[in-house]
């Protein structure tokens, strides 16, 4: 948007939040660092790179948990409360969608960077 090109901002962003909001919904897990399993570190990246809403989704999951009464409450036992459906045969689906949907971002935010630089038109 900034670069004045709405059309383009709008589909990529559409494009982001669809893919991210499908992988939940497959039942992906959200993921957060763990040391015990160091590579849980770039599933954590790749998903933190779709931006805010990755973080709503982890607040919805973990208000959801203790509030059976909460609107999206539905929306977050798909995935588990975001510990993952793992269950689901669509799992690793649902986790392949939210880190493309990251990586996705970040390749905009370059090419972003790159069109700012006029490295590119």
């Amino acid at each position: 948007m900034m670069l004045k090109r709405p059309k383009r901002a709008i589909a990529f962003f559409v494009c982001i939040v669809v893919l991210f909001l499908w992988g939940l919904n497959l039942g992906a897990r959200i993921w957060h660092y763990e040391p015990q399993q160091p590579l849980t570190f770039f599933a954590m990246v790749s998903q933190t790179g779709v931006g805010v809403p990755y973080f709503a989704a982890r607040a919805v999951a973990s208000y959801a948990r203790n509030h059976s009464d909460f609107s999206l409450y539905d929306f977050a036992s798909r995935f588990n409360f975001g510990e993952g459906n793992i269950k689901a045969i669509t799992f690793e689906y649902g986790n392949t969608f939210t880190w493309v949907a990251g990586l996705l971002n970040f390749l905009v935010i370059l090419d972003a960077y790159d069109i700012a630089m006029r490295r590119k038109e």
